[in-house]
C-alpha cells in the first residue's frame, strides 16, 4: 500500500476544523441568546422594583399634596389659631390609612411643630431640617424624598414635604410625612435566586442613594454615578459599568415625576460565568465528537501506515543506543514491507547501523573521561574540590548514621609563593605534582586525598582516631621534608589535623582543621598541629 493512505490524515483535521467551527457559532449562539436571557431578566426585575416603588411612593405624595391644598393646614400658623385637634385628627385619620405613613407634621416659619405623638427635644428647630429646607428649595412644588435619620430614635427615614403658601405666595410652612425606610427595604433587598450578586437601587437627580439594602450606604453618593447620569435622559437602559472595582451590568428606570433612577445591579462576572459554562459544555460535546472520528480514523490508518511508522521509530531509537545489529527487536520486518516505509527501512538499516552504533560507542567514551574530568585536579591528578565534598558529605552521614569517627589532615606548603616568584610558575608546578605522587604513595587505599586549592591539599582518613592519623601525618611532613624537590631548597609542609566529634558539623571541621594548619604556620612551620580529640 503507498503512503497516499496519509491524505487520510488531512481528511482528519479538516472534519476536525468544521466541527471547530460548528462548535465555535454554536459558541457564539450560545453566548448571545445567554445574555439577552441575563439582560430579560434582569430588566424585568427592575421593572418589578420601579413598579413597587412607585406603588409604594405615589399614596405618600399624594397625601402630602392634599394637606398642602387645604386651607385650615396653612391657617394653623396664624396666632389666634389655638385649635389644633381638628389638624391632628386629620394627620391620624391619614396615618391610620396608609400603615406605611411614620408621621404626618407641619412645621411652620414661627417654629411651631404639629405631630401626633412625638416630642421634639429641647432646642428642636424644624426650619433647619433636611425635610422642611428641602420643601422651601422644592417650592412650590413638592420635593422628591430625601432620607435623613430621626433625632432621637437614630432610624432612617425618607420625607416627601411641600411648602405652604399665603394667598400673596408667602411662606407659611411646610407639610411632610415621614416614611420609614424599612418599608421598601423588603422589595429592594429581596433575593433573586438567578442572581446572588442582584442589588437594586434608588438614586435621586444629584446620584445620591435613597434606597438601599445596606442603611450604611443611604445618603451616600452612588459610585457609578459619572457613568451613569449622562444615560438617565435616555428613561431606561442597560450598560456596563465599573463600580467598586468591578464590572457591573447595570438596567435602570428613571422615574420622571420624583426625579429617582431605580437602579438594578448584577455582577458581570456572574452573567457570565453561566454562559460560558454552557458554551464549555458545548465545546465539550464538539471535542467528543472531533475525538469519536479521530479515534475511528486512526483505527483504521494505523494497522497501515502508523503501525509500521512507529516500529521504524523504535529501530531508529535502538540503533542510536548502541545496540548492534542482531540486537535490536524487530517483531515485524520493516524491510519486507512493499511501500515506501519498507523502502526508508532498508536505507537506514544500510547507511547508519554501524556508524550510529560506533558514535554512540565514542560518545560513552568521552562521557566517562568527562566525569573523570570533572573529579580530577588537572595539575596534580588527584581529587578535586568537588569530588572531596561529595566524599566528606557521604563519610560525614555514615559516621553520624553509625558512630564511627573520621580525622581530616589539611596541609599548606611553606613559602610556596617564593618557589614560584624565585624559580617560576612552571618549576611550582612541578613541586605540587611531584608532593602529590609522594603523598598519594604513603596513604592507605582507603584514603582519600585532594588538592583543595593553590597548595593547599586536605586528606580524609574514615574510621582512623587522631592517634593514628598522627602517625601517618608524621611520616608524611618528614617524607616531604626529606624529599629532593626540582628547586635548591627544602620544601616542608604544615599540617593541621583535626578529629570528627559527634557534636561538630562538617563545616565547623574543616574550619578548625584551617584554624589548626595556620597555627602550624604561626608556630614556626614544618610542624603538626592536632586539635582537641575529647
Amino acid at each position: 500500500m503507498s503512503l497516499q493512505k496519509t491524505l487520510f490524515g488531512k481528511l482528519l483535521l479538516l472534519t476536525l476544523a468544521m466541527v471547530i467551527l460548528l462548535g465555535s457559532l454554536v459558541s457564539v449562539v450560545l453566548y448571545h441568546s445567554g445574555l439577552d436571557s441575563a439582560q430579560a431578566v434582569i430588566r424585568n426585575k427592575n421593572l418589578a422594583a420601579a413598579h413597587h416603588i412607585r406603588g409604594y411612593v405615589q399614596p405618600l405624595r399624594s397625601v402630602v399634596q392634599y394637606l398642602a391644598a387645604e386651607d385650615f393646614v396653612r391657617e394653623a400658623m396664624d396666632t389666634d389659631y389655638r385649635d389644633e385637634s381638628r389638624l391632628l385628627e386629620l394627620f391620624r385619620v391619614l396615618q391610620d390609612a396608609n400603615p406605611t405613613i411614620h408621621f404626618i407634621f407641619a412645621a411652620y416659619e414661627d417654629g411651631r411643630l404639629v405631630i401626633n405623638d412625638y416630642v421634639p427635644p429641647p432646642g428642636f428647630d424644624p426650619r433647619v431640617r433636611p425635610w422642611y429646607e428641602a420643601g422651601v428649595r422644592a417650592g412650590p412644588a413638592l420635593s422628591g424624598g430625601i432620607p435623613y435619620r430621626e433625632i432621637k430614635s437614630d432610624e432612617w427615614l425618607v420625607s416627601f414635604s411641600q411648602v405652604l403658601l399665603d394667598e400673596d405666595g408667602g411662606l407659611r410652612g411646610v407639610v411632610a410625612i415621614d416614611a420609614l425606610v424599612d418599608a421598601v427595604m423588603e422589595v429592594i433587598g429581596a433575593r433573586d435566586p438567578s442572581f446572588t450578586t442582584a442589588r437594586n437601587l434608588v438614586l435621586d437627580h444629584e446620584g445620591r442613594i435613597l434606597f438601599h439594602a445596606q442603611d450604611g450606604l443611604i445618603g451616600t453618593r452612588f459610585a457609578g454615578w459619572d457613568s451613569l447620569a449622562p444615560m438617565v435622559g435616555e428613561g431606561s437602559g442597560q450598560r456596563f459599568l465599573e463600580v467598586d472595582q468591578r464590572t457591573w451590568m447595570v438596567q435602570f428606570i428613571h422615574e420622571e415625576p420624583l426625579n429617582w433612577t431605580v437602579v438594578t445591579m448584577v455582577e458581570k462576572r456572574e452573567v457570565l460565568l453561566p454562559i460560558m459554562w454552557r458554551i464549555l459544555q458545548s465545546v465539550a460535546v464538539v471535542l467528543c465528537i472531533a475525538l469519536l472520528l479521530s479515534a475511528f480514523m486512526a483505527r483504521n490508518l494505523s494497522a497501515h501506515i502508523v503501525g509500521p511508522l512507529r516500529l521504524l521509530e523504535q529501530r531508529v531509537r535502538d540503533v542510536v543506543d548502541g545496540k548492534a545489529l542482531g540486537q535490536t527487536r524487530k517483531s515485524v520486518p520493516l524491510a519486507e514491507l512493499k511501500n515506501e516505509i519498507g523502502t526508508i527501512s532498508q536505507a537506514i538499516e544500510a547507511v547508519t547501523e554501524h556508524a550510529l552504533y560506533q558514535k554512540n560507542q565514542e560518545l560513552q567514551r568521552n562521557n566517562a573521561l568527562l566525569e573523570r574530568l570533572s573529579q580530577t585536579d588537572s595539575m596534580t591528578g588527584l581529587m578535586n574540590r568537588r569530588k572531596m565534598n561529595e566524599q566528606l558529605e557521604q563519610e560525614y552521614s555514615r559516621v553520624c548514621r553509625y558512630q564511627g569517627t573520621f580525622v581530616l589532615m589539611l596541609f599548606d606548603i611553606d613559602h610556596f609563593k617564593q618557589i614560584n616568584d624565585t624559580h617560576g610558575h612552571h618549576v611550582g608546578d612541578l613541586v605540587l605534582q611531584e608532593l602529590a605522587a609522594l603523598v598519594r604513595g604513603m596513604v592507605r587505599a582507603t584514603d582519600s586525598v585532594a588538592r583543595w586549592g593553590g597548595e593547599e591539599f586536605l586528606i580524609l582518613f574514615p574510621e582512623t582516631d587522631q592517634a593514628a592519623a598522627m602517625v601517618i601525618a608524621e611520616k608524611i611532613r618528614a617524607a616531604i621534608a626529606a624529599h629532593r624537590f626540582p628547586v635548591p631548597r627544602p620544601v616542608t609542609v604544615s599540617i593541621g589535623i583535626c578529629q570528627h566529634r559527634p557534636d561538630t558539623s562538617l563545616q565547623e571541621l574543616l574550619i578548625a582543621a584551617d584554624k589548626l594548619l595556620y597555627q602550624a604556620k604561626s608556630g614556626g612551620r614544618n610542624r603538626i598541629c592536632v586539635g582537641d580529640s575529647e
